[in-house]
């Protein structure tokens, strides 16, 4: 390595590390990111939401990203048991989204930290931040493993942690809790041959509910697809003896409408597994550090708000470490402020997460009106408006909580016969 010291050591190079990078190399900061794996490389959390755009705008990226992603003009869910569907579009509503897109991880993952390098910032990668002392003389002090084994010791002035599900800083501070409302774990593969869509609607991402939580399928632009399910532990816990790729087989055709999608379908590469899928950190930003995107908070992925948080928490850290970096009198201020619209967005989002596989949650997203605009303010939250959503759409999602929790009190969905062709909202 070129010299110990930097002004900001990043751990990850994901999208919330190679985007906080690239923005503080921008202003002018010497940054070290280290990477413990090396690019490309496979990652799930593959479909993006039109929220994004901005972001990859700011980056320079977009023209790269429309290359490399196919578009996905909404959002399908799907009833169990049936082969009826809706789709929230982005575009039809007040506000009037564009779309998002479908992407294959290793090759956004590649491109942002691409983007980060070509801006001034030092990436080492197959180097594994083994350990740091926050509490350093001179500051963050940090241990890495080199490609060859050896260990480095490395000085900065603050230390970013955006290690993803690895969780450095929150395992190191014992910051970590686990959501208990909200167990789960996932397993996930890429198949060809998965049957999609038509026209406008060949990118969009299908939402399955099945009786043990739902399934993911995501369509990319060279023709395969990612297919994954969410599921709880009591569920894992009646797979015995098989194997993993026997037990994935086995959930799939518990789900026949997507069964059939998949009547053709061949894997792509061996199927994985995560588990304890929620989680957050007691604490997220400390004298001389943060953590930032998964390796802060991780909910469960249905909405696909995974890399827009990442990005957006990327966004917040660098304005808050410039300001603490140039020892700004009101840097503390911007640490607080950045916490409180993060924390707002994952409220917003977190409430809706946590009921969505509730029988009046599935009524509602299956059999949707737009009464009084209730049904724009959902579409905002799933386009990605959680930080600043504004008077008229926090009124509409107000509204859309009170109608759920109405539909779950008196059990208005016990009278709905999926068979059947009502529609209560």
């Amino acid at each position: 390595m070129d010299g110990n010291d930097c002004d900001v050591i990043v751990v990850g190079g994901g999208p919330a590390g190679s985007t906080v990078s690239y923005l503080l190399a921008e202003k002018g900061f010497n940054v070290f990111l280290f990477e413990k794996d090396s690019h490309p490389r496979f990652h799930i959390g593959e479909s993006l939401l039109p929220s994004n755009i901005l972001s990859f705008k700011k980056l320079g990226i977009l023209p790269e990203i429309e290359e490399i992603g196919i578009p996905k003009y909404g959002a399908e869910f799907n009833k169990p048991n049936s082969a009826e569907n809706s789709t929230f579009y982005f575009k039809e509503t007040v506000d009037g989204y564009p779309p998002a897109f479908e992407v294959v991880r290793a090759q956004l993952d590649l491109l942002l930290i691409e983007n980060a390098i070509s801006k001034g910032v030092k990436v080492f990668q197959d180097t594994r931040v083994l350990s740091v002392d926050l509490g350093a003389k001179k500051g963050p002090r940090a241990i890495v493993k080199n490609p060859n084994g050896s260990e480095t010791p490395i000085n900065s002035l603050f230390f970013i942690d955006s290690s993803g599900q690895d969780t450095f800083l929150a395992n190191t501070l014992k910051l970590k809790i686990q959501n208990r409302r909200h167990k789960s774990a996932s397993i996930y593969g890429h198949f060809k041959g998965v049957e999609r869509r038509e026209g406008k609607d060949e990118g969009n991402i299908s939402i399955y509910w099945f009786p043990h939580g739902w399934f993911w399928v995501i369509p990319f632009k060279n023709g395969d697809t990612s297919v994954g399910v969410v599921c709880w532990p009591q569920y894992l816990k009646t797979r015995g003896g098989l194997t993993i790729e026997e037990f994935f087989d086995a959930s799939i055709k518990l789900c026949p409408n997507l069964s059939n999608r998949m009547r053709n379908a061949e894997a792509v590469n061996s199927i994985r597994t995560i588990g304890n899928y929620s989680y957050s950190s007691r604490k997220s930003y400390g004298k001389n550090y943060i953590l930032i995107g998964d390796a802060r908070t991780f909910l469960d992925p249905i909405f696909s708000s995974g890399i827009f948080i990442a990005m957006k928490s990327a966004f917040l850290a660098a304005e808050s470490v410039e300001a603490w970096l140039k020892k700004s009198d009101n840097s503390s201020m911007i640490f607080k402020k950045n916490e409180k619209m993060l924390n707002r967005g994952l409220k917003n989002l977190s409430w809706i997460v946590q009921r969505v596989t509730a029988p009046a949650m599935q009524d509602m997203f299956l059999y949707h009106r737009n009464i009084i605009g209730v049904d724009d303010s959902v579409v905002s939250l799933l386009s990605g408006n959680i930080f600043n959503m504004g008077i008229k759409n926090n009124i509409f999602y107000f509204l859309f909580k009170l109608i759920y929790y109405y539909k779950s009190l008196f059990g208005i969905f016990q009278y709905f016969d999926w068979r059947s062709e009502k529609k209560y909202f």
